[in-house]
């Protein structure tokens, strides 16, 4: 069956006024880069990337943009005082693209709102968001050693405001300036499991002629 067409889905804004607060807005803006980034990393994704499996007991993509979708269902739950945490059986990967970017943007309606939160807003970053950062990154990595790896840009210059989500991004110029790499940094080598091995940075061609010493190889990130 072949994958929804989600180049269609249109941005969706925060309807709120939302408040003055400078450490809700800046939380708001980090939910924009991260669905910025996820945008990229799921879209064009091949119709079996889903299930792509790097590894014994690797989660799939499928399987880790389930837990995402799972990760700010958590976080709105957490945010209105009635914490509750629920494992989600992976959908279709459009029907999870689609389920994750509609968690995102609840949450962010809510931190848009004037309602108060109940936990304090650095709980929320350091909890569901900054796994979601990870997990967008490790799906990053999976779709470049599935072959279909994700075009670097520079984020700096990036289009990205609070309470933009969806997969339809406006085009960026160009820039000389841009650095090269996808969203793990790994744009200019492979990254076979055999190929690398992650202490303090990414090591191209060690692991393949010893065993690991210490680290881990780099498809071990995505367990």
């Amino acid at each position: 069956m072949s994958s929804p067409n989600h180049s269609s889905i249109p941005y969706s804004a925060s309807t709120h006024s939302g408040s003055a607060d400078p450490k809700r807005e800046l939380l708001r803006h980090t939910l924009a880069t991260l669905a910025y980034r996820s945008g990229k990393a799921v879209r064009h994704a091949p119709e079996d990337f889903a299930a792509f499996q790097a590894g014994e007991g690797v989660r799939t993509p499928g399987q880790i943009l389930a837990h995402m979708g799972d990760l700010f269902d958590w976080a709105l739950s957490i945010a209105v005082g009635q914490q509750k945490w629920h494992d989600s059986k992976p959908l279709s990967w459009g029907q999870e693209v689609e389920r994750f970017f509609a968690a995102l943007k609840r949450f962010d309606d809510f931190l848009a709102s004037t309602e108060p939160v109940q936990v304090p807003l650095e709980k929320l970053f350091q909890g569901p968001v900054a796994d979601a950062l990870s997990h967008i990154g490790q799906i990053a990595i999976l779709r470049r050693m599935a072959g279909a790896p994700v075009k670097g840009e520079n984020y700096y210059v990036a289009d990205i405001q609070a309470g933009r989500f969806g997969l339809t991004r406006p085009r960026q110029k160009a820039s000389s300036d841009a650095p090269r790499g996808d969203l793990c940094g790994c744009d200019a080598v492979d990254v076979s499991p055999a190929s690398f091995i992650y202490n303090d940075r990414v090591r191209p061609n060690l692991a393949a002629s010893r065993p690991l010493e210490r680290g881990v190889t780099l498809w071990q990130l995505a367990k």
